[in-house]
C-alpha cells in the first residue's frame, strides 16, 4: 500500500513508479496532477519490487515536498460483508451501529454495512458519535444510490435522511495496515407530525419548544403546522 500526501497546490508533484522487474522499467503509475489529499494506492506483491522517483522541475520557494508511507498488507483471497452490530436505544428514539473493540479493535479488512428503514411520516437523524478508524485508508460511508457521503467528525454536525433516502447504507471498509477503537454513528428517529397541545407558557418563566412532537428542534420536509401558545395566567383549571 502507498500513501501519498502532498500539500503544495502550487506546482504538479513529477513522481513516477516503476517496476523493477521488467527491462528498461516498466512505468506502474504516473503523478501528473496536483495532489490536494491523500491518496491510497495497492499494488500487487507479483509485480515484483518497486522504485519511487521523484524529480521537481518547478522553481517554486516554498511547499516544494511531499510524503508517501509505504506498508505491507495481507489482502485476503475473498471477502465478505457482514452486518454491522447495533442496539436500540428506545427511550430515546436512537438506533446505534457500530463495530467498536477497545480492546483488539476491529477486524482487519472487516466490510460490514447497515440498511437504514424508516417508516411513513418519518426521517432520520445521522450523526457520529464515536470515530476511531485509519485515517485516509479506513472508510465509512453513508451510501444511497449512486451517491455516497463521507462520515466523518470533520465539519459535520449532522445528516438528516427524508423518506426519499429510504434503504439507504452505512457501509465500513478496511485493510489490513492498522485496527483502531472503530466507529459509532447515531441514527436517530425523528416523528414528522405537529404538536396538537397547547403550549403553556409559565409565569414569570420561559419556554422553549421544537417544531416536532416531543420538542425536538429538527424538523421534516413538507410540514404544515400550526402553534398554539397560551398565558398560563389564562387558564383555568379545574380540581
Amino acid at each position: 500500500m502507498l500513501l501519498l500526501n502532498y500539500n503544495n497546490l502550487e506546482k504538479q508533484l513529477k513522481g513516477l513508479i516503476k517496476n523493477n522487474r521488467f527491462k528498461n522499467y516498466k512505468n506502474t503509475y504516473r503523478f501528473d496532477k496536483n495532489i490536494t489529499d491523500t491518496e491510497v494506492y495497492y499494488f500487487t506483491s507479483d509485480a515484483g519490487s518497486f522504485t519511487l522517483y521523484y524529480n521537481d522541475t518547478n522553481d517554486a520557494s516554498v511547499g516544494t515536498h511531499f510524503s508517501a508511507l509505504i506498508s505491507d498488507v495481507n489482502v485476503p483471497s475473498s471477502s465478505t460483508t457482514e452486518q454491522c452490530s447495533s442496539s436500540s436505544m428506545a427511550d430515546e428514539n436512537k438506533i446505534m451501529v457500530y463495530n467498536l473493540d477497545y480492546e483488539t479493535g476491529y477486524k482487519a479488512n472487516q466490510n460490514c454495512k447497515y440498511s437504514i428503514a424508516m417508516k411513513e411520516k418519518q426521517e432520520i437523524s445521522v450523526s457520529i458519535e464515536i470515530f476511531h478508524i485509519e485515517k485516509n485508508v479506513d472508510t465509512l460511508f453513508l451510501i444511497h444510490g449512486a451517491k455516497k457521503y463521507a462520515l466523518t467528525p470533520d465539519g459535520m454536525y449532522s445528516l438528516q435522511l427524508t423518506a426519499a433516502a429510504n434503504n439507504s447504507l452505512i457501509v465500513f471498509n478496511a485493510d489490513s495496515s492498522v485496527q483502531q477503537a472503530g466507529f459509532e454513528v447515531a441514527l436517530k428517529t425523528l416523528d414528522c407530525s405537529c404538536p396538537t397541545q397547547q403550549i403553556v407558557v409559565p409565569c414569570d418563566l420561559e419556554i422553549r419548544f421544537g417544531p416536532l412532537n416531543g420538542g425536538d428542534v429538527n424538523y421534516c420536509d413538507d410540514m404544515n403546522c400550526s402553534y398554539q401558545v397560551c398565558d398560563a395566567e389564562k387558564i383555568h383549571f379545574n380540581t
